[in-house]
């Protein structure tokens, strides 16, 4: 896309392109100077960058599928964008998981120019962070915490009926670690929350990831291979 801009700038005199990797502090800023965050996705699990532009008060324009919604406010603040459910274009090595039968959400470009505009011209900008206050790590890490306690409680009358010893339950989560991924810094946070929750958790981690600082005190093994299903331990 840059080297595209490149050829014409005339035609896009006010693109900035960046192509070098922001620092988390640098991200945050740039969520902050903008005027609102658009994500034009065929299919996002979660959507870190979105919420934390929208935890800022930025307006979302995202297409009306997948994870964002749940914390997305589309009948306010935010400004969906309308979708067909095509087949998947081949990726190749860019995503193996990824094959031909299955479909994802292809965004109405139309539809996708209106709704700038409407941020444009109704000036939304600061909006406050809606449904985002509800996705903190630790109010999440709180609710896995409670149904962990449940479950316990329950595991227990019956354990102590059937006069066997109960083992305080630990949280397992297969994911993305210590990568470039929304998903990866996500769970990272939710393992701290849990851990100081007194919760044992364990990151279940792809082959050939880097491990930095991050996983410093989250006990996790790298375990499975992208693309391949995954075979617990």
């Amino acid at each position: 896309l840059c080297k595209e801009i490149g050829k014409d700038a005339k035609r896009a005199p006010r693109v900035i392109c960046i192509d070098r990797e922001l620092s988390r502090s640098e991200l945050m800023r740039l969520h902050a100077y903008g005027d609102c965050f658009v994500s034009s996705h065929r299919g996002e699990g979660f959507g870190l960058a979105m919420l934390e532009a929208r935890a800022l008060g930025r307006p979302v324009i995202a297409t009306n599928w997948g994870g964002p919604c749940d914390f997305l406010d589309f009948a306010g603040a935010d400004l969906p964008v309308a979708y067909q459910m095509v087949p998947v274009q081949e990726m190749g090595a860019f995503r193996p998981g990824f094959d031909s039968g299955q479909k994802w959400a292809d965004p109405d470009h139309d539809n996708l120019r209106s709704a700038m505009r409407t941020a444009f011209t109704e000036q939304r900008r600061n909006v406050g962070p809606g449904k985002t206050v509800n996705f903190t790590p630790e109010k999440i890490g709180k609710l896995m915490v409670e149904a962990l306690d449940e479950a316990h409680d329950t595991a227990s009358k019956t354990l102590k009926w059937q006069g066997n010893q109960v083992v305080k339950p630990r949280v397992v989560m297969a994911s993305s670690f210590n990568e470039r991924c929304g998903i990866s810094y996500y769970v990272e946070n939710l393992a701290k929350g849990l851990i100081r929750r007194d919760v044992k958790a364990e990151v279940l981690a792809p082959k050939g990831g880097q491990d930095r600082s991050a996983g410093v005190g989250i006990n996790y093994k790298r375990v499975w291979q992208k693309g391949s299903p995954i075979e617990l331990p």
